[in-house]
């Protein structure tokens, strides 16, 4: 069962987190809270999440992607 948490523990607990490689679920497990909790946190207390490379990878643009309609329609 999840326990109440203080700002002070989950500042704590973001901090771990972005500062680490381990995964949310993981310390999620380690403070015994519920799954999914913490991926609203770092947000909540004005922190960017980290990213992770496969995301990377699915945010960068593709070279194409400047290119206009009529533009990708004709073949280069």
């Amino acid at each position: 069962m999840s326990r109440h948490l203080t700002d002070s523990e989950r500042l704590h607990i973001v901090e771990e987190y972005l500062g680490s490689p381990g995964s949310k679920h993981a310390l999620e497990k380690k403070y015994n809270i519920a799954w999914g909790l913490i991926k609203h946190w770092p947000r909540k207390v004005g922190l960017e999440d980290k990213i992770l490379p496969e995301q990377m990878m699915k945010t960068s643009p593709h070279p194409k992607s400047d290119l206009t309609l009529r533009e990708k329609e004709v073949p280069i």
